[in-house]
């Protein structure tokens, strides 16, 4: 079901204040840049800020690019305190087991740190 936060961020028609979780990497750079060509304000939180590879991409500069982990919320969490959309596109690369590991630290972080 779409909301009308969902409508908006496919339309661009209300220019939400979006930020991607992982938003350096093949799919949320991809997010990054059609939140962008659809006129959304776009904050990236990633582990190694704004990546050498989209300099010079005049979408990437129109991203605020936040250089933090999130597995430290402390140095993020205040980011999204204003935005009216959070997307996740953390990966990881790796066995089953490796994705289970990271994303029970993920969950434990997201709901036991943040109170």
């Amino acid at each position: 079901m779409l909301t009308s936060v969902h409508a908006c961020l496919v339309c661009g028609c209300c220019g939400q204040n979006v930020v991607v979780l992982g938003g350096s990497g093949y799919v949320g750079s991809n997010i990054c840049r059609e939140a962008v060509s659809r006129g959304h304000t776009v904050t990236s939180v990633n582990v190694r800020g704004k990546p050498d590879a989209f300099a010079g991409e005049a979408w990437a500069a129109k991203v605020t690019w936040v250089k933090a982990s999130v597995f430290e919320p402390e140095s993020w969490q205040d980011t999204v305190d204003d935005k009216t959309v959070v997307v996740s596109s953390i990966g990881v690369l790796g066995n089953a087991a490796t994705m289970y590991v990271q994303d029970a630290r993920l969950w434990w972080t997201r709901y036991w740190c943040t109170g």
